[in-house]
């Protein structure tokens, strides 16, 4: 899976090979097409914007540049009520917050 990916690159080089693959772009379009209709999918992209927000300042940024910080918000509102969604979502808006002022910007519009 992609969060599964996303937890053994925690590395450089193995972070380059993801963002090669296009890892990050697949998850932005799953987020898009099905959050809205799964909770499940929505809990999980999400963490998956945690663990990739967490390890590299650079991945950061591109997540803030491809519209992650839309998403998060758009799916932790969609399934305020689901404890997972709700864990995961304000761990992710405060992930790409971190030490981070463009993200923050994003965050706040």
């Amino acid at each position: 899976t992609v969060t599964g990916n996303a937890m053994q690159k925690q590395n450089t080089d193995s972070m380059a090979d993801f963002l090669d693959d296009g890892g990050c772009e697949f998850l932005l379009n799953c987020m898009e097409k099905f959050c809205a209709t799964s909770e499940m999918v929505a809990a999980y992209s999400l963490l998956t914007v945690c663990i990739l927000s967490w390890s590299l300042r650079d991945m950061k940024d591109f997540l803030g540049e491809i519209g992650a910080c839309e998403l998060v918000v758009f799916a932790t509102s969609m399934h305020i009520g689901n404890p997972l969604v709700s864990e995961y979502g304000s761990g992710a808006i405060g992930l790409l917050a971190k030490n981070n002022i463009v993200n923050s910007f994003r965050l706040a519009e």
